[in-house]
């Protein structure tokens, strides 16, 4: 009698064993879960820079860009991504990154054609246009830097996504500083 009983039971080993081989499946997959989640949410971002794209394209139909390269005014550009919504655009949500911990501050997009400000530091638009014609970079998504933080260090790798103006979105790793425009272009 007292076999049959015993043979029901699970013993305190049995127990610790199969929790163990539970936690380290749990282990091995969880760091696969959160990458593919990561992957996702970038995918999302990639979306939106190119729904960003066909609004630029409308707008500067629109508001007389002639094709050609140089100021913001002779391409027919937006200032900034705000007349884009509601009329080329319908939702907010397609200015802001997916990324679901981003620190405060962070979250949309930058803007790496809008501003004159700008030009102090890196080649004047007109001229970088004009240079870089499709492959010049007007958006930049910087946050889905996981590993890196949010610190700019010339020495740091960065992982960022841009959005060309030719419609390419691209996604770079490597030193150096993505807010300024020629870290998109070296080497080319």
């Amino acid at each position: 009698m007292r076999s049959d009983r015993r043979s029901l039971a699970y013993t305190i080993a049995e127990l610790l064993l199969a929790v163990g081989v539970v936690l380290l499946l749990a282990a091995l997959l969880f760091p696969v879960l959160v990458r593919a989640s990561q992957r996702s949410k970038e995918t999302v971002c990639a979306s939106n820079l190119k729904q960003i794209h066909l609004a630029i394209e409308l707008y500067r139909g629109v508001y007389d860009g002639d094709g050609r390269y140089g100021s913001l005014a002779e391409m027919g550009m937006p200032r900034s991504l705000k007349p884009l919504h509601p009329e080329f655009i319908d939702s907010q949500d397609a200015f802001k990154c997916s990324a679901g911990h981003v620190p405060p501050g962070f979250g949309a997009y930058l803007l790496l054609f809008h501003s004159e400000e700008m030009d102090s530091q890196t080649p004047r638009w007109p001229d970088y246009a004009k240079r870089y014609l499709e492959d010049a970079i007007i958006i930049a998504d910087l946050n889905h830097n996981w590993e890196a933080g949010h610190v700019m260090s010339p020495y740091k790798t960065r992982r960022a996504a841009g959005l060309h103006l030719g419609g390419n979105v691209r996604v770079l790793r490597k030193a150096g500083d993505p807010t300024l425009r020629l870290w998109w272009n070296e080497g080319q």
